[in-house]
């Protein structure tokens, strides 16, 4: 049963990075889900190869940390990877 669901996610994943042309993961202007979907990619970071390091979705997720908001949040502590910089999105 693991094996089947790990299959079905990846292959989620893999057809959300093919789809993924466009500058956010809504379309052309961000939404509140792009802000929640690198939560939803960090779910594929065991499966091999792990979403976080798929073509299209590492570079969106590194884009939106860089965000003036999610800097602020760290710097301020409200983050709760605040002493590391991520490395799986």
């Amino acid at each position: 049963m693991k094996a089947h669901a790990a299959t079905k996610l990846l292959a989620w994943f893999r057809a959300e990075d093919a789809a993924f042309a466009r500058p956010y993961w809504s379309g052309e202007a961000m939404t509140a889900a792009d802000i929640y979907f690198p939560a939803m990619v960090r779910w594929g970071r065991w499966p091999d190869p792990p979403a976080t390091r798929m073509n299209n979705l590492e570079p969106f997720g590194r884009r939106l940390t860089q965000r003036p908001g999610r800097a602020g949040a760290r710097h301020r502590g409200r983050c709760h990877r605040q002493s590391r910089p991520p490395t799986d999105l």
